[in-house]
């Protein structure tokens, strides 16, 4: 078992309710220490208000100002996430708010200010 929390929550769509056993079959949790590993990932997402648990399963919890992407990075340290929308705009992140985010990761961005006429989006 070795996977992304992006490639998790890419499982929750349309506030549809997914069951733990259909993560374990889909993330390839073979043995107990791997559905183990992924019950604590659930929870820790839980408790970060990420996703919510109801009747035993889970949702996502969408949340205005955070949006999906992929980091895209200039060797000069300057990064925009580009979201899988292609009528969005791309939203430009400071290298101070890239936290340990990279080059091709997928990450959950923050809107922190709204973009002008000439400028984009900004987040962390």
């Amino acid at each position: 078992m070795d996977f992304s929390v992006a490639t998790l929550l890419s499982y929750f769509t349309d506030d549809k309710l997914v069951a733990g056993k259909f993560l374990e079959k889909k993330l390839e949790c073979n043995s107990e220490e791997d559905s183990e590993t992924l019950q604590i990932i659930l929870d820790a997402l839980e408790r970060a208000r990420i996703l919510a648990k109801e009747r035993g399963k889970y949702r996502r919890i969408p949340e205005d100002g955070i949006v999906e992407a992929k980091l895209r990075c200039s060797s000069k340290g300057f990064c925009f996430a580009i979201q899988d929308s292609e009528d969005a705009e791309d939203i430009y992140i400071r290298e101070s708010y890239l936290s340990n985010a990279w080059n091709g990761d997928r990450v959950l961005v923050k809107i922190i200010k709204e973009g002008t006429r000439r400028r984009s989006l900004k987040g962390q």
